[in-house]
């Protein structure tokens, strides 16, 4: 879903920084004041917006007089919106990025001062949304309105999670690899995405449980209480996961001593040694998946499509 409704491809420029989104294509003030950083020029803004509004056109199959009529009232509305709120929005968004970018994990009472200036400008934006999808929706015709129907619905569950976090960050309940990428975390990515399928099947890291946990609230959009039972299966499973290998770290050790310099043959008998040894924690995993799964809802299954890798 490209463009879920008018609006949808200004959500980078004004809430990018809420929802976590990469900052995209910025241009930098020469300035190192609070003021300086990163923010679009006008022109910049006018190019977001004729790339949304046919990115709009593209998706709901708009005829070319339903494109001007969507770009003329994205232009009325969001550059000069971004620009009256500019003194706002761009040090919260600048600060996320500095949260991101810090080698050091996020202060939680950082995060909620965060949290607690950004609520108002975010609300603010969510009425500006639901005021330009009204004008869209006069734009289309009666099957294009459908489907517009079911994509805001969607959207507006999306704004109200991620007001439901920022509420949660307020408190200083924030996890720190929801506003922060750990050094070498890209690396790390890449590492995985690089691995033999072999290894891949095999038991899953612990130390990569909480990163698939963080990634499974996000995608499925846990509520807050879904998320905090999310969390202690994760804190129960784990906990039973470190007890198993804690009894065979002795003999995961002298396979790993075996390896080196084994025949294939030995390899292969080794490789399956190491299966049943790490079985058990296979099926944890198993297990952590099954139950986070058995937390959602109708809407959340449909809604997150299929299941994280």
């Amino acid at each position: 879903m490209r463009a879920a409704m008018h609006g949808i491809g200004i959500c980078s420029l004004v809430i990018g920084w809420v929802v976590l989104s990469a900052p995209g294509a910025w241009a930098a003030q020469a300035d190192g004041s609070a003021s300086g950083g990163f923010w679009p020029s006008d022109r910049m803004l006018q190019y977001f917006v004729k790339r949304a509004s046919r990115d709009l056109g593209e998706e709901y199959e708009l005829s070319g007089e339903q494109v001007g009529q969507t770009e003329a009232q994205m232009l009325a509305r969001w550059p000069k919106w971004i620009k009256k709120n500019q003194q706002t929005i761009q040090p919260l968004f600048n600060e996320m990025i500095e949260m991101r970018i810090n080698p050091d994990p996020p202060d939680p009472t950082a995060v909620a001062d965060w949290a607690k200036r950004a609520l108002p400008i975010f609300n603010e934006f969510r009425t500006q949304i639901q005021q330009g999808n009204d004008d869209f929706r006069a734009v289309l015709k009666p099957r294009q309105q459908a489907k517009f129907d079911a994509q805001r619905l969607v959207f507006a569950m999306g704004l109200d999670v991620t007001e439901k976090r920022l509420k949660r960050w307020q408190q200083g309940k924030v996890e720190p690899t929801e506003v922060w990428d750990a050094p070498g975390q890209d690396q790390r990515r890449k590492r995985r995405a690089t691995q033999p399928a072999e290894e891949e099947q095999g038991a899953r890291p612990i130390d990569r449980w909480q990163a698939y946990v963080d990634q499974f609230i996000l995608r499925y959009q846990l509520d807050d209480n879904q998320a905090e039972s999310a969390r202690s299966i994760l804190v129960e499973i784990r906990t039973r996961a470190q007890k198993h290998l804690a009894t065979v770290t002795d003999q995961l050790t002298t396979i790993d001593r075996q390896m080196k310099g084994a025949t294939s043959d030995t390899r292969v008998a080794l490789n399956e040694q190491r299966k049943k040894l790490e079985k058990p924690v296979v099926e944890l995993f198993d297990e952590l998946q099954r139950r986070l799964e058995a937390l959602l809802t109708s809407a959340q299954r449909r809604m997150g499509g299929a299941e994280p890798g």
